[in-house]
Formats: structure tokens, C-alpha cells, sequence
């Protein structure tokens, strides 16, 4: 393809890209060879013509040297004027000519011209005119263009503009694209996928209208417009402007940035600027990634503004999802706290709370955690067995067992003294569990048979427990079925609404079972950290819900990183799952009896917790006061105020006798040390004493079998003072494809 060639393609272009696509190199020629120039003789090799040689002759001598002295004066001055004119002209050659040789060999945006029309209505019409130098290697079928549609305003909610393509040409003839969805904007593809262009020049013409791209103010209005957009992944050797007002509307003010994303550089200018009509273009080459932005202001009243009902319901329209999730979130919160406000409603409640210093009557230990939890947990048990040992029901011992393979748990059965008799006699629940745990025997292993006595003493305390107190607890699960399914409406309509207002939202929604997990797991450890449970399940839950937390965070916030606030779809649906989930337990309540034995119970925490009272007071001896301390320590358990029960007797073992004492009673308990650590600590050594080893099983899964082999295979203000390269509306970017 030769020179003239590229021109007469251009030819179809306005001004600014004929002088530009002049310095276009032609592409036909491979590099390094030189095209073959004519010979220029030099004066003294021309071939002189005796005609002219007798016609000098004819003029006077000193006419002849006064000729000769203004000629060497006026070449002089010639020659000063040509050895100036190229440094002048390096600085103000045009950016095409400056493009070219800064990128030989390569493609780039030879001219970038871009007519804004600005519509009465406040539409934008635009017509984007793109003359590429396509050599094959990015730019094979055409080129694409990006759009963007969703921006962030500066309260960080939403804008949505609108863009609609009216047509796309190549060289002057249609030229097939399709429209592709993007996470914040359209992809306009250009060209067709069976067929490659020829390399050479080529003019590409866009045509679309776009809305909501001005910006209305209190004294001007304005058009604050990327042009270029600052997404190209190929230099842009001229940009060119032109933005056309309605009316013939003065220009107040223009302003210009170009440069990379927030960047300030002015290497651009005014070309020119009459009433209704201004023209910008760049003087610098932009290079990949950079681009060119413009501002115009025009005076109020020749744009047709939209009133403040169209800016509530483009608000609310452009922000739904997030809308529906806040609005939902705070609707499902008020529900939870207004059934669980009715959960706790009594009909007549005790103007105080009476302290006893002594248990309800007839409950025990497991009973009172019951009554306290609404239901059995995993604390119930162990609490009963540790009753029993206060009781001297029962030791725990830790010896060689019987074919000497280690250290094991034994359980053996005591007589209990008077006051231990005394206890048992308080619930008869305390004697059906000693019975189901040896029935016959005084004594058993942990591993072996009494494995499953221990099961089955398990299961005797929770179904025993729930015959006799569940009564007393009025189950609201129908009211946590319905927040379930609040919830999974509440979810479903912020899924809908998403999709609805467009984009890519494949991340956002991706992100939900991970925060799902990672709450989930977390709410579970913290239920974990308020019952003292033992810290080896909480670090394990810790270890596997914390990345699914931040796994999900992380493709959320990569997902929604221009419009943050579209993430709110996803984030406050997962906030509320641990909600919805623990609701199951928190929305029990009681009834007017479980009302007054909680009040009895109320009564007699408060006494754990202060440890005083004429009934402690009266204890004189290291032995009675011990006593005292290992005999209520299992409801101080129960009710979670152990550490407190213990504080009131630290420094029993000061004195010799109370460390024997304190051993003795450590002895008990297997060795499990109550007095001098924690009470949680040594109540989840006793719960792994007294839970039945697993059943073990085969390695391989159901229906294997390892004896067969086989194989297997927007617009925003400050525009003018604080504006930057790649604000305002419009921008973008595009390449070859």
C-alpha cells in the first residue's frame, strides 16, 4: 500500500486527521529498506548552457559584484532562518508525524476524533472517529471499545448512564459488532471473527447516544467528558474534541487534563472556542493507558435539567439492590428483636430477685443447666458425673489397665456418706444416672464395654431431662421458621435485584457461600467461647472458618472495587445468617412456672456469684469449707460463674493441711485439678474422660471393597479546579482483537 494510497482513505476524515494521516508510514514497505531516491548533482557537476553563459556576460562588472553581495547576504540570512526552522518545528510538529517516529514498526491510534453534540434534553450524541495502524499483530479482525455505565458519585451510591449504539462503520461501510456486558460498562467488538483486516490503515466511525452524563449546579451546567478513555492498550498519537451546545450557548469555562488515571499533565489546548462550539486536542502523543479529558460549562437555562422527582427515582433506581438489602436487613432485625422481646414477656415478675443459698428444691446440676439453657448441651452430662463425685458417688481413677497397654479412665462406685445421701435424695434423676452407668458392677474401663454405658447413660440424662422440665419451656420454633424463611426470602430478593440492574455479578454472588461458611463457623465458635468449651474445637473452627471469611471478603471486594456498594447484596444477607440459625435457640422462652423456678434459680446464682452469706461464714475449718466449695461447684458450672465460686475460697492450700486436703479431692476426680485451675479447664478434662471413644470403622467407604483390582481414568463538580485524566463521563479504553 503506497502513500497516496493511505491518503486518499483518509480522505473521507475531517481537517485534524488529514494532516495527521500524511505522516502515516507506508505499511507495504518491510523494514530497513530504503526507497530509491533520484541522484541530485551538485552546482559545480551541472551542465552549464552556453546561452545563458553569453547573456551574464553582457552585465557590468560592478553591477555583477554589488548582485553578489546581496545575494551572499540574503543566503546567509536563509541559512540562519533553515538551521532555526527545525528546532521550532520539533516542538510544534503535529503529534501524528511525532507518533510515528516515536513507534515505528508498531500499532497506534493514529487520530482519535470525538463530535459531542449536546442535546436540549440533556442526551449526549457522539460520534467517535478511530484511524488505526493495523500491522496484524494485535489489531487482526478490528478493534473493541470499552464503555463504562456504572459509575461511583462522590456519597459512594451508584449512577447508572444510559448508552445505546445508532451504528458502527469501517472505511466508510457498516461494519458488524456485537455488544458484550461488562462489570461496570459494554464492550463494543468491532469487526467480523471469520475475517482478518488488511493491514494498512483503517477508519473506524461509532455512533451511540448516552444520558445522565451532565452535571447541573446551582450558578452553570456542565459537560465533564474522558474522551479517550484511559483503557487503550495502544498509544494515541491525536485527540481531538469537539463538543457542539444547543443555541448557539456561550462557553463560561473549559478545562483539560491528560495523562494517565488522576493525573493533572495539561499537554493539551483550546483550538478553538465561539459560541456554541469548542474544540480541544492534545500536543503531546498519549501514550498506552493514557488518555484525554475535557470540561465545558455553559450557562443554566439551555439544557433542560431533570427535576428533583426524576433525581429521587434515578437514586433509587440506580441503587435497588443495595436499597433492598439495607431495607430488609433492618426489616428482618426489627422482627428477631421484637419476638425476642415477646419470648422474655411475663405476665407477673417479681419486683427483685430473693438470694438462696442453697439449690432450688429437688433440682440437681444437670437440671438447673437445662433449665438455664433451654434444653440439653453437651455440658449436661459432665456436670452430672462431676455431682456424682461430689457427692462421693463415684471415683475416677487413672491406672494401668488390665492388659497393661497404658493409662485409662476408670470409673468406681462408692458408697456415699451421710451427706452425699442427702444429695442423691435432692433428684432422684442423680441416682437413675449412677444406676444406668454401673448397674450391676462396682467398676468399669472407659474403653472396652463401658463405652457404651457411658452412651447410654448419656442418653438416659437427656431424655430423663426432657420429660421433666421441657414443660416448663415454651419452644417458639414456629417463630424461628418464619425468620428462616424471611431470610431465604429476604436473600432471594437481593439476588433478584442484583441481576436486575445489570453487570457482571458472578463474583458477588460467588462470594455468598463463602461468607456464609465463614460467619457460620464463627458464630458456632463464639457459642464455643461463652459455654468455656475446651479451646481445642475453637482454634480447629477458627482454622477453617477464618479463610472461608476472607476468601469470601476478598472476591467481594474485587468484584465490587468501582461500586462498593453494590457489595451490600451480598455482605448483610451473610451478616444475618448466624441470626437466623441461632434463633432456634435463643427464641425459647418460658413458661409462668419456668418463670418462677428461673427466679428461684436467679436467686441462687446470685449467691455463687457474691460468695457470702451467714451459711459460709459459719464455716470455721479448711475441710468444711472445701466441702462447701466442691459441694455447689457443680451448679456454679451449670449457671457459668465458676471462676467466681472459685475466687471466694483461694488460699485454702496455703496451709499443710489444705494441700492435702485439696489433693485429696484432686484425687477424685482422676487427677483433673478443680481447686488451682480454672474450673472450665479441668470440666473439659473430665468430659473427655467421660465421652465414649469413637466406633471405629473399616478404611474404606460403604460398597468398596480392596480385594478387587481394576483401573480407573458519571458527572461531578470541581471539574475546573480539581478535575483529573480519566474523571468525568464517558472514558473507558479498547484494543485490537
Amino acid at each position: 500500500m503506497s502513500r497516496s494510497d493511505d491518503r486518499r482513505r483518509l480522505s473521507a476524515l475531517r481537517r485534524p486527521l488529514q494532516h495527521v494521516a500524511r505522516h502515516a508510514r507506508p505499511l507495504t514497505a518491510a523494514t530497513g529498506v530504503e526507497t530509491p531516491r533520484r541522484r541530485r548533482l551538485l552546482p559545480w557537476m551541472e551542465r552549464r548552457d552556453p546561452a545563458a553563459e553569453d547573456t551574464r556576460r553582457g552585465v557590468p562588472m560592478p553591477l555583477r559584484v554589488v548582485l553578489g553581495i546581496i545575494a551572499s547576504v540574503v543566503a546567509t540570512v536563509m541559512a540562519v532562518l533553515l538551521l532555526a526552522t527545525p528546532a521550532n518545528a520539533q516542538s510544534t510538529s503535529d503529534p501524528g508525524e511525532m507518533a510515528t517516529r516515536a513507534y515505528p514498526g508498531r500499532e497506534f491510534i493514529i487520530a482519535f476524533e470525538s463530535d459531542i453534540d449536546v442535546q436540549r434534553d440533556g442526551d449526549l450524541l457522539v460520534t467517535e472517529r478511530i484511524a488505526v495502524n493495523a500491522l496484524g499483530r494485535e489489531i487482526k479482525r478490528g478493534v473493541v471499545r470499552d464503555f463504562p455505565t456504572l459509575y461511583r458519585s462522590r456519597d459512594g451510591l451508584n449512577v447508572r448512564v444510559g448508552f445505546d449504539v445508532l451504528g458502527v462503520d469501517r472505511d466508510g461501510k457498516p461494519e458488524p459488532y456485537a455488544l458484550e456486558k461488562q462489570s461496570n460498562g459494554v464492550r463494543i467488538r468491532i469487526g467480523d471473527p471469520d475475517r482478518w483486516l488488511a493491514p494498512g490503515t483503517h477508519v473506524y466511525e461509532i455512533r451511540y447516544r448516552t444520558t445522565r452524563q451532565l452535571g447541573f449546579y446551582q450558578d452553570h451546567d456542565e459537560l465533564y467528558w474522558n474522551v479517550t478513555g484511559n483503557g487503550w492498550t495502544m498509544p494515541i498519537a491525536h485527540a481531538v474534541a469537539r463538543i457542539h451546545l444547543p443555541e448557539d450557548a456561550p462557553v463560561l469555562r473549559t478545562a483539560f487534563y491528560t495523562g494517565p488515571q488522576g493525573a493533572t499533565d495539561k499537554n493539551a489546548r483550546v483550538v478553538e472556542s465561539k459560541p456554541g462550539e469548542v474544540t480541544f486536542e492534545n500536543t503531546v502523543p498519549l501514550r498506552m493507558r493514557e488518555g484525554l479529558t475535557i470540561a465545558v460549562s455553559w450557562p443554566k437555562g439551555i439544557v433542560q435539567a431533570p427535576s428533583r422527582l426524576q433525581g429521587i427515582y434515578y437514586q433509587l433506581r440506580d441503587n435497588l439492590a443495595a436499597l433492598v438489602a439495607v431495607a430488609g436487613f433492618i426489616l428482618l432485625a426489627a422482627y428477631y428483636i421484637v419476638v425476642h422481646g415477646r419470648t422474655r414477656r411475663r405476665a407477673h415478675a417479681p419486683a427483685h430477685i430473693v438470694p438462696l443459698y442453697e439449690p432450688p428444691e429437688g433440682m440437681s446440676a444437670p437440671a438447673v443447666r437445662y433449665m438455664a439453657r433451654k434444653g440439653n448441651d453437651e455440658r449436661g452430662f459432665v456436670i452430672g458425673v462431676i455431682e456424682l463425685i461430689a457427692l462421693r458417688a463415684l471415683r475416677i481413677d487413672r491406672d494401668d489397665g488390665k492388659r497393661g497397654t497404658g493409662r485409662e479412665t476408670r470409673f468406681v462406685l462408692l458408697q456415699p456418706d451421710a451427706q452425699g445421701q442427702r444429695g442423691m435424695a435432692r433428684d432422684t434423676l442423680l441416682g437413675t444416672l449412677l444406676h444406668k452407668m454401673f448397674g450391676a458392677h462396682t467398676s468399669f474401663y472407659r474403653s472396652s464395654a463401658g463405652s457404651a454405658r457411658l452412651r447410654d447413660a448419656r442418653a438416659t440424662l437427656s431424655s430423663s431431662l426432657d420429660n421433666l422440665y421441657s414443660g416448663y419451656i415454651a419452644d417458639h420454633g414456629k417463630r424461628a421458621r418464619r425468620g428462616l424463611w424471611l431470610w431465604l426470602l429476604y436473600l432471594a430478593a437481593c439476588i433478584y435485584t442484583l441481576v436486575l440492574q445489570g453487570g457482571e455479578v458472578g463474583g458477588t454472588l460467588a462470594s455468598l457461600p463463602f461468607l456464609a461458611v465463614g460467619l457460620g463457623v464463627l458464630a458456632i465458635t463464639w457459642a464455643m467461647v461463652r459455654s468455656n468449651f475446651s479451646w481445642g474445637p475453637v482454634v480447629f473452627c477458627l482454622l477453617f472458618g477464618v479463610p472461608f471469611l476472607l476468601g469470601g471478603i476478598g472476591v467481594l471486594a474485587a468484584d465490587n472495587a468501582v461500586t462498593p456498594v453494590r457489595a451490600l447484596s451480598a455482605l448483610l444477607p451473610a451478616l444475618m445468617l448466624p441470626v437466623v440459625v441461632r434463633a432456634f435457640r435463643f427464641l425459647r422462652g418460658y413458661t409462668e412456672e419456668g418463670h418462677e423456678i428461673m427466679d428461684r434459680i436467679a436467686g441462687f446464682k446470685q449467691y455463687l456469684t457474691l460468695a457470702e452469706g451467714p451459711r459460709l461464714e459459719a464455716l470455721a475449718t479448711v475441710d468444711e469449707k472445701l466441702r462447701l466449695y466442691e459441694r455447689y461447684l457443680p451448679y456454679a458450672v451449670a449457671l457459668d460463674v465458676g471462676k467466681r465460686w472459685a475466687a471466694a475460697f483461694a488460699g485454702l492450700a496455703a496451709t499443710v493441711a489444705g494441700a492435702a486436703a485439696v489433693q485429696a479431692m484432686q484425687d477424685m476426680y482422676g487427677g483433673h485439678d478443680f481447686y488451682r485451675d480454672a474450673p472450665g479447664r479441668a470440666l473439659s478434662g473430665i468430659g473427655s474422660d467421660v465421652t465414649p471413644p469413637p466406633i471405629s470403622s473399616s478404611s474404606g467407604s460403604p460398597g468398596t471393597s480392596g480385594s478387587w483390582s481394576g483401573s480407573s481414568d458519571s458527572s461531578s463538580s470541581g471539574s475546573f479546579d480539581s478535575g483529573s485524566s480519566g474523571d468525568g463521563g464517558g472514558g473507558g479504553g479498547g484494543s485490537g482483537w
